[in-house]
C-alpha cells in the first residue's frame, strides 16, 4: 500500500504512550482478501481475513469484544478446503468499487474529509468519541455544515482497450454536457484478462445535489476531441445528508 509510510510514521507517535511495539511487518506478513460466499456458514458478527506468512496461509477471525466493541481476539478459524485463486489488484478493486468502499492512495491522503469518502455511511467515522484527528473539522460538517463533495461510483458506457488504461490513470477529470469539470476519479479498475473492458471506478463529485437533481451526461475528457461517457452506479448503502 502507498500509504504506509504516513500510516507508519503516524501510529509510531502514538507508540510512546504504550507499552507497545510498532515495526514493519511487511516482509514478513500481507493480507488477503477473501471472494466467497460466506453465508449461513459463518458469524458476520466477526471479522474475516487471510494473512500469509512466509511458510503458510492462515484464515483467520478477528473477534469483537461485545463490551468495547474493539478487536481484540485473534482465532485460527475454519479450514481452507477449495483451492485458493490469487487475483491482482484489479479485481479486488472491483469488488470494493461494488460495496461502495472507496481506496484512499499516498496521492490524496489528508486531502479531503473522511465523510467524502462516505466512511459516515459506512459506519467508519465516530461522533461520540473525542480527541482524534481532524475530530472537530469532522464533527462541525455533521452538525453545521453539509457534505457537498461525495464519492459515487461509476462505470463507462462502452468498452475500452486495456492497453489504454494510462490515458485514464493521466486524464481524471469527470466533466458535464457543458464539459465544465464536476469532479475527479479515485479509483478505477477494469478487467485485465479481456482486450476489451468496461472501466468501473470512483468519481469525487463536487456538487452531490447537483448530480442528483440533474440528469446529467458525465464523461472522461482524455483530449480535445475524444472523451469516455460513463454512467453512475448506485451505491449499496444510503448517503446520510
Amino acid at each position: 500500500c502507498d500509504n504506509f509510510e504516513i500510516a507508519f510514521k503516524s501510529l509510531k507517535k502514538y507508540s510512546i504512550f504504550s507499552k507497545v511495539e510498532i515495526f514493519d511487518g511487511s516482509a514478513k506478513f500481507s493480507i488477503l482478501g477473501i471472494n466467497f460466499d460466506i453465508k449461513d456458514k459463518l458469524d458476520f458478527e466477526n471479522i474475516y481475513c487471510m494473512v500469509k506468512t512466509t511458510d503458510q496461509l492462515n484464515f483467520i477471525i478477528i473477534k469483537k469484544n461485545n463490551n468495547h466493541n474493539l478487536l481484540n481476539q485473534i482465532l485460527c478459524a475454519l479450514p481452507i478446503e477449495n483451492k485458493i485463486i490469487l487475483r491482482g489488484e484489479y479485481y479486488w478493486l472491483f469488488h470494493l468499487i461494488k460495496c461502495g468502499i472507496a481506496i484512499i492512495g499516498k496521492e490524496n491522503s489528508k486531502k479531503y474529509l473522511p465523510q467524502i469518502f462516505n466512511l459516515d455511511a459506512l459506519g467508519g467515522l465516530s461522533f461520540n468519541k473525542g480527541c482524534y484527528t481532524g475530530q472537530e473539522v469532522i464533527a462541525r460538517t455533521k452538525y453545521r455544515g453539509k457534505v457537498k463533495r461525495r464519492c459515487i461510483p461509476f462505470k463507462t458506457i462502452s468498452r475500452i482497450q486495456v492497453s489504454r488504461k494510462d490515458e485514464i490513470k493521466n486524464n481524471k477529470d469527470i466533466c458535464n454536457s457543458e464539459n465544465e469539470i464536476i469532479g475527479t476519479i479515485l479509483n478505477y479498475t477494469f478487467n485485465p484478462n479481456k482486450k476489451n473492458s468496461y472501466i468501473y471506478g470512483f468519481m469525487i463529485i463536487k456538487s452531490f445535489d447537483e448530480l442528483q437533481s440533474e440528469d446529467q451526461k458525465l464523461k472522461i475528457k482524455l483530449s480535445e476531441n475524444e472523451s469516455l461517457e460513463i454512467t453512475q452506479l448506485e451505491l449499496p448503502y444510503s448517503i446520510l445528508i
